[in-house]
């Protein structure tokens, strides 16, 4: 064959690899989940409860305004009637069952525990509070104790951080255990100790939800023990790939014992974690490959519920389990990222191959032409409300996994259809139907 026959039968060769290799890239997906999200039939009814004092962002860093920075209303502890609420901004407040006004209980910003929230007053301060399930226990281990999940500046720490101390260019999240001498006091009055610190590179996918699984008896392997939800970092699409390098424990759902000490820890391993012993891998880690699982929470049956916060198209809701890699930075939903499909295009998402590699699906999620992210994942159980009620025009999704019959949910084989959510409206409920909370 001569010179030039070579030349050209290279370049056919060459060319028609190009063309046979565009032909098989994967396709970025606009619209990932076509079906439209249905209208329910659930009212949820909505009242005046209370209103907490205003009170002011930090700095105006990458912020919007708002009045307060209010994030959960729960009992504290199991007080008869009392309740806390958290700002952000760094402050619990006290009320009751009967709506009084609210008191501050605490202010992280005045305790000298090194509060700081001003790289990002918007997703740092104070995330997350949780009562250990003997607080009104007399004479118990965890008589008096509660936990609060924050933000600190780097460094501020009296110890080392636990993790992470070298790539804290941002701040360090913190878990702290509080000790309070009369547990039904309407102001704290204690003491307090540090019981872990995470450095955090970027300002964002910070700690969020802390919670004792409010559904584990006495003498039972979950019993007093408290679960912590951590973002991957932060920036976007988890540059640090956290999401699956489990040595570091954030993209995940820690699990630690806090009133049992080990050694340089100021809080114990479950043995049943299940990574114990793993080598390379965080003992702390019970779940991962989470990008900002910001709330959690139990149903009745003892099984958690994760809200996921996505990227740039897709929410998802998890139903949390032991050792579960949820996929991230590769996956999200059901879907594979740029990362997983070997693409370079950020944010965008792509048809999974066939075999689905082995990585747990969310049990429902939707994309972002019906609803923006999943901040919280709550179970409820759902009871008639009048049809007198007025409806106001704030979307809230649902699904039918509270049913006794979710096989969709017992057996993590596949998601809950993206049509099996329902959109149903928040109400303004009127006095005749106070009757019915």
């Amino acid at each position: 064959m001569t010179r030039l026959g070579l030349l050209i039968l290279f370049f056919g060769v060459f060319f028609s690899g190009l063309a046979g290799s565009t032909a098989s890239a994967p396709t970025p997906l606009d619209n990932p989940v076509p079906e439209p999200i249905l209208q329910g039939e659930i009212i949820v009814a909505v009242e005046p409860f209370v209103r907490v004092p205003q009170s002011v962002d930090s700095s105006k860093q990458h912020t919007n305004d708002a009045y307060a920075r209010i994030q959960y209303l729960m009992p504290l502890g199991n007080t008869f009637g009392a309740l806390i609420v958290n700002d952000t901004r760094g402050i619990l407040y006290r009320t009751d069952d009967r709506a009084s006004t609210p008191t501050v209980y605490l202010d992280l910003r005045t305790a000298h525990v090194g509060f700081d929230d001003t790289m990002f007053p918007n997703e740092m301060g104070l995330s997350g509070m949780a009562f250990h399930p003997e607080f009104t226990a007399v004479g118990k281990p965890g008589f008096g104790k509660f936990y609060t999940a924050y933000s600190t500046s780097t460094g501020s720490g009296t110890h080392p951080a636990d993790y992470l101390g070298d790539d804290a260019g941002s701040h360090e999240s913190v878990v702290r255990e509080w000790t309070a001498y009369n547990p039904r006091g309407r102001v704290f009055q204690g003491t307090s100790r540090e019981l872990l610190r995470i450095g955090q590179f970027a300002p964002n996918h910070n700690i969020g939800s802390i919670a004792f699984n409010p559904y584990a008896e006495v003498g039972s392997p979950d019993y007093g023990v408290l679960y912590i939800a951590l973002g991957d970092g932060g920036v976007a699409n988890d540059p640090r790939d956290y999401g699956q390098q489990r040595h570091e424990p954030l993209a995940a759902i820690l699990r630690i014992l806090p009133l049992a000490a080990e050694g340089e820890r100021a809080y114990g391993i479950p043995q049943d974690n299940p990574f114990v012993g793993v080598k390379g891998v965080a003992p702390e880690v019970w779940a991962y490959g989470l990008r900002n699982p910001q709330h959690f929470s139990w149903d009745s049956q003892g099984r958690m519920f994760i809200a996921d916060i996505g990227q740039n198209q897709l929410e998802e809701v998890n139903l949390g389990q032991r050792g579960g890699n949820y996929g991230w930075r590769l996956r999200e939903g059901t879907f594979a990222t740029a990362m997983g499909a070997g693409q370079d295009s950020l944010g965008s998402v792509y048809d999974l191959p066939a075999d689905r590699d082995g990585l747990i699906d969310p049990i429902a999620q939707y994309d972002h032409d019906e609803g923006l992210p999943s901040v919280a994942a709550s179970f409820m159980r759902v009871l008639p409300f009048p049809s007198s009620a007025v409806c106001m025009s704030l979307p809230i999704w649902s699904t039918d996994a509270c049913s006794t019959s979710m096989p969709m949910i017992s057996s993590l084989d596949r998601p809950v259809k993206t049509t099996s959510w329902r959109k149903s409206m928040s109400c303004a409920c009127p006095s005749t139907a106070r009757r019915n909370r």
